[in-house]
């Protein structure tokens, strides 16, 4: 019996030394860190962008430098089977799709001479269409002028009408009648 226990002891001593063991892993030891403060950074500039606008009104052909060298211009379609019409003073759009009975707002315009077109819509002078008219008008200092497009379809006319513009009292209003109608007297 003295041999088997020495056996087993042998074969315990075996197997223990035989048996793989953990090696020791290091013990984790946290360090206290600096606590985070914000730090400004560099931000990039904004890449600029295209900011989208509405399509312009048309400008006025030139802005005057005074009242004494101003007027006011207005458009009125008044020619029953002419179609939609664009109006340019010079090469500068004045108004889009002029309809028959449909008429502009006063614009200021500096006095001189300028060329009216009244152009299909949707072309302009550069384009190779012909204009309905090609007048040429004068344009005077403190006057207010009404174009009045009318004739026939198939010679339109420009009708200037000088409105009368003087100061006005207070509590006071002025109205203009203009006849159309031909061969009634005015």
């Amino acid at each position: 019996m003295k041999v088997l226990r020495l056996v087993l002891i042998v074969i315990l001593g075996v197997l223990t030394a035989c048996t793989p063991s953990e090696p020791d892993l290091p013990t984790q030891i946290i360090l206290p860190t600096d606590i985070p403060t914000e730090q400004p950074t560099s931000t990039p500039s904004p890449t600029p962008t295209i900011t989208p606008s509405p399509t312009p009104t048309a400008p006025p052909v030139s802005l005057p430098s005074s009242t004494n060298e101003s007027a006011s211009v207005a458009f009125l379609h008044a020619l029953n089977g002419l179609t939609d019409v664009d109006v340019y003073v010079e090469a500068s759009a004045y108004a889009f799709g002029l309809r028959y009975g449909q008429n502009t707002q006063l614009s200021d315009i500096s006095v001189g001479t300028y060329t009216i077109r009244l152009m299909p819509t949707g072309t302009s002078p550069r384009s190779n269409t012909p204009p309905y008219l090609s007048q040429q008008v004068d344009i005077s200092a403190q006057s207010t002028t009404v174009f009045v497009i009318t004739g026939t379809a198939n010679a339109p006319q420009l009708t200037p009408f000088v409105l009368s513009n003087p100061p006005l009292d207070a509590n006071q209003s002025r109205i203009s009648i203009i006849n159309f109608v031909e061969n009634v007297p005015n």
